[in-house]
């Protein structure tokens, strides 16, 4: 039964994917008209492996849960991005001070490569930028692991994640 739902969420990112490369490709075809669009979602997660996809012009939202001590309990986000951009991702953990927290990832598109490696103290906020996407390529892949490296208090700490996809 895994096999077959993983085939099924594999072809229904395969369609979602082309699908929006082709509506890319009849916006970038018609030179009349301008459009921008935003999308700004919110989404609450408390899994261990979180999915998302995003396109240029979107601000999203997640809120992360970690059940356990690092390293075990960190969650992780794997994010499929459609068009060419700047992608900004910030962590912010505002609930406790003195938490040390971590991003660590790598993000791969047309652009190139890029490692993600940021670490800092709550209440306080992370921020990374990265180059995506190409005029060749237009999709790519980013990897994010994050959490509490350190906490006073005992596991299940909350934070969010910000993925703003600007074109």
């Amino acid at each position: 039964m895994d096999i077959r739902r993983s085939l099924f969420i594999s072809y229904l990112a395969l369609f979602l994917v082309s699908t929006l490369v082709a509506a890319k490709q009849a916006v970038a075809d018609d030179t009349t008209t301008t459009t921008t669009v935003e999308i700004t979602t919110t989404t609450t997660t408390a899994t261990q492996f979180n999915f998302r996809a995003i396109l240029p012009g979107s601000n999203t939202t997640v809120t992360m849960t970690q059940n356990q001590k690092f390293p075990l309990g960190c969650p992780q986000l794997f994010l499929l991005t459609v068009g060419s951009g700047t992608l900004t991702i910030t962590m912010q953990k505002n609930d406790i001070s003195g938490d040390y927290i971590f991003m660590l990832g790598l993000a791969s598109s047309g652009s190139g490569t890029t490692p993600i490696y940021r670490t800092g103290i709550s209440k306080g906020l992370i921020t990374k930028n990265i180059a995506l996407g190409s005029d060749a390529q237009l999709y790519g892949f980013v990897w994010l692991y994050s959490g509490v490296l350190y906490s006073a208090i005992s596991p299940k700490y909350a934070y969010t994640i910000q993925l703003s996809f600007e074109p």
